[in-house]
């Protein structure tokens, strides 16, 4: 059997204008050359030319800016655009690397390409990013560009997006909401009734004060907005229904929305704004209320003098507490009148933006601010937003980039870089540097969700990663476990990475267990140590020290990964942390002494912090492992990753072979896959994973994907099987004559 792999090469090259005499040529002579004047290095531009195939897309293009003609409201500012004029087929590239033979079909018209582009004389898209990818089918495949959700990424959303969409419904709830302020038992009432079909409602439930506990009988409007506004465990989908569902009991007419940028959420354990009716004061619900009306009164112009608020605002400090909780719901209810104080907004306006604002400390300890000073501190940052230097524009913007904000990292530099520049009409010379920093800010970001875990060639479905996510979130030790290659140790990294809502290996270790690991390496023992190397000193293990720097920091998610982890004997390698791992355990009064303390240490004991997770990968096809005892399996949550050579593993491996190929492949493997389920000796576990099957991340093209297959099957399938069927040789050749018939 002989098959070719697809043209996976697209090509974006410049024309030097389409009325110079150089652009007709050509056209007319199917060629491209490169041009003479450049601030490229020609030697770079000649290696890639060598680089192309014969049967590579390539386009011609040109780069130009235009304000007025874009497809969307670009607000008076430049819009960078790639015209498109010919698109064509690699024949031939020359020898000295100076240019290629193309078959050019020119277009009647130009077609133009927004945002996105390529600077450089040559430019081939990185295939794995979805924005080149929408280039390529745009240009090649007549697919219309997804200008909508291009100029809302990040980079462009300042400039061109729409400006959090989710804003509109907030607003109407927070409104809607106003006609409850004295029928609040009709409020109640509908929101029980919606709890009764729809999951996320269980926490609202008061205590009494005679000690029994029951529905609650008041609630303020902002612990309602609250409901859909809990913690990152509740995933987007989830707030959109509960969302939906209230909104239509509010009689809301705008839909609620699906994303949810820029938006503070709540602490699961303190979702309400007002305490349980044993502990509050009689009038601290009618407080909020009052607080609530006066502020989109306030907002919308209705009430001029803010009095009314900053005595509302200043009655609600003394709610028990609420610190800055209804900041966030001021926000809430009108984004772009009131910035949000929560903990990551107060650290960017004081450090990154640089405005200081007074700070109270309340009888009871807390802290607060009072309603003049907040409503100062809200005018002096809207001074600001009108100066297209200054890093935010709105309050939502504010609340989006303090989310991800870090003090000192070097996203901050990169984002005053493109604040400074990003702008300005460029000059003659100046497009390659424009193009490096675009193409830097967008690896910059470290933002890290599901999205990207589907991005990076996840064949799990995304419902199927967000449960994943939510169990690790609610048990806090999480084990993947499947057959060899899965991609058990793919997808920890990255869950890790989502958890953690960001790429941060400062936050991430990873260990590898086996046979001879003891809890003296893992947690603490005696080795050789001192200035000597001879003398023993007490040393903490990887594990205890991850619990110090996870407990140092306690605003932050950490992860543990441990490979292999049922390859050594985790109740013996664990010791009494074992114990420490289960999800209620995780707090000071759990804390038990560790079997090895140092001189001075306090006697209090140890325990492991609720910010520090544990991801484990087990492969079930090693069976030289004895079982995992129940007690460590009690502590875990079990997830199972299947081989998935299916829809999603030939539309990832489209870029490479055709599809001719991929199907035969797919047939194969999933038929020995059925004979090893179905083998008494072996069963499910001892499946072939998908990933022998992916090509390693740096690969742009195979060229002999025949020659590719065969050294897999050779060189790792058919060791496995060997394993597999050890006493069975015949089994092993009949299975390996099959995979490989007519390669």
């Amino acid at each position: 059997m002989s098959t070719s792999p697809l043209p996976v090469s697209s090509w974006f090259v410049v024309t030097p204008g389409p009325e110079t005499e150089e652009h007709r040529r050509f056209l007319s002579e199917n060629i491209w050359e490169i041009p003479s004047k450049t601030k490229v290095s020609p030697n770079e531009l000649t290696q890639q030319v060598r680089s192309m195939k014969p049967g590579d897309r390539i386009a011609l293009k040109a780069i130009r800016y235009c304000i007025d003609d874009a497809p969307f409201n670009s607000r008076g500012r430049w819009v960078i655009t790639m015209d498109i004029y010919a698109v064509g087929t690699v024949q031939e590239a020359s020898e000295d690397g100076r240019g290629i033979k193309v078959a050019w079909t020119p277009l009647e018209k130009p077609k133009p390409w927004y945002l996105y582009v390529g600077l450089y004389p040559i430019w081939k898209p990185p295939v794995k990013d979805w924005m080149a990818q929408a280039l390529i089918d745009f240009a090649f495949h007549e697919v219309p560009q997804p200008i909508d959700r291009m100029r809302n990424h990040p980079y462009w959303a300042e400039r061109f997006g729409d400006h959090y969409h989710w804003v509109p419904f907030y607003m109407e709830m927070a409104t809607s909401l106003l006609k409850y302020r004295n029928d609040r038992q009709s409020l109640l009432n509908g929101i029980y009734e919606i709890a009764k079909t729809t999951d996320g409602f269980d926490y609202l439930r008061d205590k009494y004060s005679d000690g029994t506990q029951g529905p609650l009988k008041d609630i303020s409007p902002f612990t309602v907005m609250g409901i859909f506004n809990r913690g990152p465990i509740m995933p987007d989908t989830k707030r959109h229904a509960i969302g939906t569902k209230i909104g239509r009991f509010l009689g809301c007419e705008t839909e609620a929305p699906t994303t949810f940028e820029g938006i503070p959420l709540l602490d699961n354990r303190g979702s309400f704004f007002e305490s349980f009716e044993k502990d509050r004061d009689r009038g601290d619900i009618e407080c909020l209320w009052v607080l609530f009306e006066a502020a989109i009164r306030l907002a919308d112009g209705e009430e001029s003098d803010p009095g009314r608020l900053i005595k509302a605002f200043d009655n609600a400090n003394m709610v028990r507490g609420l610190q800055w909780k209804h900041t966030i719901g001021l926000y809430w209810a009108r984004p772009w009148f009131f910035p949000p104080l929560d903990i990551k907004a107060r650290d960017y306006i004081t450090k990154k933006l640089k405005i200081n604002f007074p700070i109270l400390k309340s009888a009871k300890g807390g802290e607060l601010i009072t309603g003049a000073d907040y409503l100062t501190l809200r005018e002096n940052l809207e001074a600001n937003f009108t100066d297209e230097q200054y890093p935010v524009h709105s309050f939502p913007s504010l609340s989006d980039k303090a989310w991800y904000w870090k003090d000192g990292d070097s996203v901050i530099k990169n984002e005053k870089t493109l604040i400074d520049e990003e702008d300005e009409e460029p000059e003659d010379g100046s497009v390659e540097s424009i193009d490096v920093r675009l193409q830097a800010d967008l690896v910059s970001r470290n933002r890290y969700t599901v999205d990207d875990i589907v991005a990076e060639g996840s064949f799990l479905e995304r419902n199927e990663i967000e449960r994943i996510l939510e169990r690790l979130r609610k048990k806090k030790n999480v084990i993947l476990q499947g057959p060899p290659g899965t991609g058990k140790t793919w997808l920890a990294k990255r869950i890790a990475y989502a958890l953690m809502e960001e790429k941060d290996d400062s936050r991430l270790r990873a260990v590898q267990f086996h046979p001879n690991m003891s809890y003296e390496d893992f947690v603490r023992g005696w080795r050789p140590g001192g200035s000597d190397g001879v003398k023993l000193e007490l040393i903490d293990g990887p594990f205890l020290e991850m619990i110090g720097t996870a407990s140092n920091e306690s605003g932050k998610d950490f992860v543990f990964v441990i490979e292999e982890i049922n390859r050594g004997n985790p109740a013996q390698i664990f010791g009494e942390m074992l114990t420490l791992l289960e999800a209620d355990k995780r707090h000071p009064d759990a804390a038990l002494e560790i079997t090895y303390r140092k001189p001075g240490e306090k006697s209090e004991g140890i325990f492991v912090p609720s910010n520090l997770y544990l991801i484990g990968t087990m492969n079930t096809a090693d069976r030289s492992l004895a079982q995992v005892d129940f007690a460590f399996r009690r502590r875990f949550a079990f997830v199972d990753l299947e081989p998935r050579i299916g829809v999603k593993w030939k539309e990832h491996m489209q870029r490479f072979f055709q599809n001719d190929f991929l199907d035969t492949v797919a047939q194969r493997i999933n038929k020995l896959n059925d004979g090893i389920t179905a083998a008494p000796e072996l069963g499910p576990q001892f499946r072939i994973g998908h990933s022998f099957f992916v090509p390693a991340k740096d690969h742009d093209v195979i060229a002999d994907p025949v020659a590719w297959y065969r050294d897999i099957i050779e060189t790792e399938i058919v060791p496995l099987l060997k394993e597999y069927w050890h006493d069975l040789p015949e089994t092993v050749r009949k299975n390996k004559d099959e995979l490989l018939k007519g390669f």
